[in-house]
């Protein structure tokens, strides 16, 4: 077989492929939607480039390798069933690693023209030959340290991912995370340098974080934030199992106590003795408590084998959550454990974190409370909630800050115009109206003192209210109609997204497949939609490569009398769905309408 066939039948299959299996295609081979990759017949092309080719048969696994020189035997890996070894039950045409290496066509599974000549140069059979390192299991101690640093893990991502949401990271040229930015963030989480680089990594192969011009928190890492602990752990725990792909699922199947390095290098015997696992994703797996002093845990294994064990070992390590606090005279709180997710999250919302430990303390400021009120809620509000969560009642001092921080707010209230056109600022008295329709800060927003206590401005609200906070005027955003912010239906006061007790758990495809996911989305919407469509899109794809190589083919044309010859043509210019090409049968221009062309074949 030639490579152009073996492009178009690789096309056919990448064609077949589901979202989940395209994904996990995707990240296998580190594509990202920086690749300059337009369509299904491109990919299949930088698969079956030789220097693709022969990088991903040097990384193959043993059963993958396996079922390559089973077929290059004649031997078929999937459809011989007499054999008893990993190979024979390999799914050959979806497995990742293999695409590329094996192709699907109509007589079935072969091995691409551009493998042939790499499997021949490689001493492939006796490399498979050695035994597998010994495992080393464990102790009950070295297990338990394992899973409670999976605990510490997940509440150490939560600080870290609460300060890149703050204040997404400045990149340096070369689009790593500044050294400083770093630093920062190590501060506001507590933890060390080294720690938090280790984290923004993870984050960025679970897809919490998203990079641009800056490293900000994805949605589905603001989704991981309000969800359960074993959400979060099992959310991070799969994105790197997903990311070692099969490697992960062989070091299962070897057991806890296995040797992640060794067993690595053994595991992929054309590799050079190289390590096929990065080092931050080695100090990744034991940060999630999936690798303890190098070995495989039984977590991890559980994580492969029933998931549902790994989240319960993980929960069954942390702490006993409270819902109730110690509010302080002092504006201080004191948490006697570990804070529920959701009343943690939404006591942030009112006050700054002031220590991090198994039980955070808080401290309630003007600022931090006035943050709230900006953010939407009301004073009533913000009250309620504290009462429902102290053991100890309100202290007089925290009900005056709350109080007064909403009067205060309450003198400049925005809402949007009853008519939808512009906006309304109601103050507390007329004077303050007039103050602010002459004030030369705000003469951009052409206020309009009417006599009363409001003013107009023929801008949206939201604009209105972000320029009197720029010029430090107290003023507060409320929905149309109303003096009072908008509340949703869980009543508390803030309409602008779900309840942090009601988020959803984060889409985990989503999630891995978010480094490519624009390139993902550009080759489902290229699947062609019938068998009829695809041979056009191939027949288009064959005359174009032939116009930029100066290349020949041989093409099927249907005559207006219904009749059909070949002429061998050589394509100088595809477009508006004609060809332009000289016939070098006599040496003559030709221009065809592509409608007419019934088949297209390269030369060799």
């Amino acid at each position: 077989m030639d490579r152009q066939q073996d492009i178009r039948d690789l096309a056919a299959q990448l064609g077949a492929l589901g979202t989940e299996a395209f994904s996990a295609l995707l990240a296998s081979r580190g594509l990202t939607d920086k690749s300059r990759i337009e369509d299904l017949f491109d990919l299949a092309e930088w698969l079956l480039d030789p220097a693709e080719v022969s990088s991903r048969l040097r990384r193959l696994g043993r059963p993958q390798l396996a079922a390559v020189l089973r077929l290059s035997s004649g031997t078929n890996a999937e459809r011989d069933s007499s054999g008893t070894g990993a190979a024979d039950s390999l799914p050959v045409e979806d497995d990742p690693s293999l695409i590329g290496l094996i192709v699907t066509g109509r007589d079935g599974l072969r091995l691409s023209a551009a493998l042939e000549p790499e499997l021949n140069s490689l001493d492939a059979a006796s490399s498979i030959a050695a035994a597998a390192p010994d495992r080393c299991p464990l102790t009950d101690e070295e297990e338990s340290v394992a899973v409670q640093r999976a605990v510490t893990t997940v509440g150490a991502m939560h600080e870290v991912l609460r300060a890149v949401g703050a204040s997404p990271l400045r990149l340096t040229a070369s689009g790593r995370v500044a050294a400083s930015e770093v630093k920062r963030v190590a501060a506001a989480a507590a933890e060390e340098h080294d720690t938090v680089e280790s984290l923004l990594h993870l984050a960025a192969i679970a897809g919490l974080t998203r990079q641009s011009t800056t490293r900000s928190v994805a949605p589905a890492g603001a989704a991981w934030l309000d969800s359960s602990l074993g959400t979060r752990w099992s959310v991070l725990a799969d994105a790197l199992a997903r990311r070692g792909g099969g490697m992960f699922t062989e070091l299962v199947s070897a057991g806890a106590g296995t040797p992640v390095r060794e067993y690595g290098r053994w595991l992929t015997p054309l590799n050079g003795g190289n390590d096929p696992i990065p080092p931050d994703d080695l100090a990744a797996a034991e940060a999630l408590g999936l690798a303890e002093d190098g070995r495989l845990t039984a977590l991890g294994v559980a994580l492969g084998t029933d998931p549902a064990v790994a989240v319960g070992a993980v929960l069954a390590a942390a702490p006993p959550t409270v819902e109730a606090v110690y509010l302080q005279q002092d504006l201080s709180v004191i948490a006697p454990g570990t804070l529920r997710a959701d009343l943690d999250a939404r006591l942030r919302q009112l006050s700054d974190v002031e220590s991090r430990a198994e039980a955070n303390s808080y401290r309630f400021t003007p600022e931090s409370i006035e943050r709230a009120l900006l953010a939407g809620d009301r004073a009533s509000d913000v009250l309620e909630f504290l009462e429902r969560i102290s053991l100890t009642g309100i202290p007089q001092s925290l009900r005056y800050l709350v109080e007064d921080q909403a009067s205060r707010l309450d003198r400049i209230v925005v809402t949007p115009a009853p008519a939808g056109a512009g906006s309304v600022v109601t103050t507390d008295d007329e004077r303050l109206a007039a103050q602010l329709a002459v004030d030369t800060e705000l003469r951009l927003l052409e206020l309009a003192h009417d006599g009363s206590r409001t003013v107009h401005s023929p801008y949206p609200a939201e604009f209105v209210h972000a320029s009197l906070r720029d010029a430090r005027h107290p003023a507060r955003l409320a929905a149309a109609g109303s003096p009072e912010p908008p509340a949703d239906a869980s009543g508390t006061g803030r309409g602008d997204g779900p309840s942090p007790t009601a988020a959803p758990a984060p889409d985990r495809a989503t999630v891995a497949s978010q480094p490519f996911a624009l390139l993902l989305s550009r080759l489902l919407a290229a699947r062609p939609d019938t068998p009829g469509d695809f041979e056009q899109l191939w027949a288009r794809r064959l005359l174009t490569t032939a116009v930029r190589e100066r290349g020949t083919v041989r093409v099927r044309i249907r005559r207006s009398d219904g009749t059909e010859r070949e002429a061998q043509l050589e394509p100088t210019g595809v477009s508006q769905e004609r060809l332009r090409a000289r016939d070098r049968e006599n040496d003559t221009e030709r221009t065809l309408p592509l409608s007419a062309i019934v088949e297209v074949t390269a030369d060799v």
